[in-house]
């Protein structure tokens, strides 16, 4: 299996931008903050928080999961080939099964996505932000058609195969480097949607 190398790990912690421990934080803080909505007269300003903060939550854990997939690639504790393999399957997985959580596959699964039920709603409410809303569509529509989504990876990882020299074959020419490549693509537009997701918190905040 080809290895990541050392300049593709740095860059991938550089553009990470936070710690596993930084978005565990950042998640409970969402979690108080959506209990003590729940706790508040419903309003429509509440109902919006709560499509801010429910899309940062979901965000969170696909962030989370890809960090910690890289740990245990990363680690010095794993010894196998196959724990490394079954690591980049899983960023893999992660990467697909987030993309279709955040802005589905297809336009039909685009209108039941996060982005198109939570934050577009959230964009009618707050227009300011309709350019930089408009241009993270455009960058997922292009995740969406290019090769960043590795299916055949994904399905061959969740539910092998019955040829089961398909899933080796899969294993055998997996690469690191490859995957993290598409991975950092991922999470660089990830960004950006959580970036954005904190300037609506902040200004919903100041609303009364």
């Amino acid at each position: 299996m080809a290895k990541i190398t050392f300049k593709t790990t740095l860059k991938l912690f550089a553009n990470s931008g936070r710690t596993i421990v930084d978005l565990e934080r950042d998640t409970d803080n969402c979690v108080f903050i959506l209990k003590k909505l729940d706790n508040e007269s419903e309003c429509e300003l509440n109902n919006i928080k709560k499509l801010i903060y429910k899309t940062r939550m979901m965000l969170n854990f696909i962030n989370l999961d890809l960090c910690a997939a890289y740990r245990q690639y990363l680690s010095t504790n794993t010894s196998t080939n196959y724990e490394k393999r079954q690591a980049m399957t899983k960023i893999n997985i992660v990467m697909s099964e987030g993309f279709k959580k955040i802005y589905g596959l297809g336009e039909s699964q685009h209108n039941k996505s996060f982005l198109r039920t939570n934050l577009k709603s959230v964009i009618s409410y707050i227009d300011e932000f309709e350019n930089e809303y408009n241009y993270i569509e455009t960058e997922l529509k292009k995740i969406e058609t290019d090769n960043t989504l590795n299916k055949d990876m994904r399905d061959l990882a969740v539910h092998y195969d019955k040829d089961p020299m398909e899933v080796y074959n899969m294993l055998k020419d997996l690469s690191a480097e490859e995957v993290t490549r598409r991975c950092l693509k991922f999470m660089s537009i990830l960004e950006k949607v959580l970036l954005l997701t904190r300037k609506l918190s902040y200004k919903v905040d100041l609303m009364k």
